[in-house]
């Protein structure tokens, strides 16, 4: 989904933040980044993609193909309040060798697991288990 800075490549940063944006830095789960690439490359309307907020909680709702809508549900907290030795800078990459410093990331959002998630790592244990019995 990301593409990937270039090896040996300088790159200069300019710093302009914007005032008027709240930066967030967003922890995926593997599901959720899947369900949002899907909907990229299905040609979905991205914009149809919405967060709610709900205190310090929310959910992230990926619309699907078939015009339904996959649900993620997570936590917000404070950058500072978990990462006590630093911060988090927003850098865009607008041009090929340019960097643009937006600002500086205070909340996190993290994505909480689903049920697929737990099902996925039953599966790999189950597996994991089978071949085990297989070398013995």
């Amino acid at each position: 989904m990301a593409d990937e800075l270039e090896n040996s490549v300088c790159y200069t940063l300019k710093a302009k933040p914007k005032e008027d944006r709240k930066l967030l830095f967003f922890k995926l789960t593997d599901s959720a980044s899947q369900a949002i690439e899907d909907c990229v490359k299905a040609g979905s309307n991205i914009t149809q993609l919405t967060v709610a907020f709900e205190g310090s909680a929310g959910v992230l709702n990926v619309p699907l193909s078939d015009g339904g809508a996959k649900e993620f549900r997570f936590a917000i907290s404070n950058i500072s309040e978990t990462h006590q030795q630093g911060s988090f800078d927003c850098v865009l990459q607008n041009d090929k060798n340019q960097m643009e410093s937006i600002g500086n990331m205070i909340q996190k959002i993290t994505i909480h697991a689903n049920d697929d998630v737990y099902k996925t790592t039953r599966d790999k244990m189950t597996e994991a288990n089978d071949v085990e019995k297989k070398i013995r």
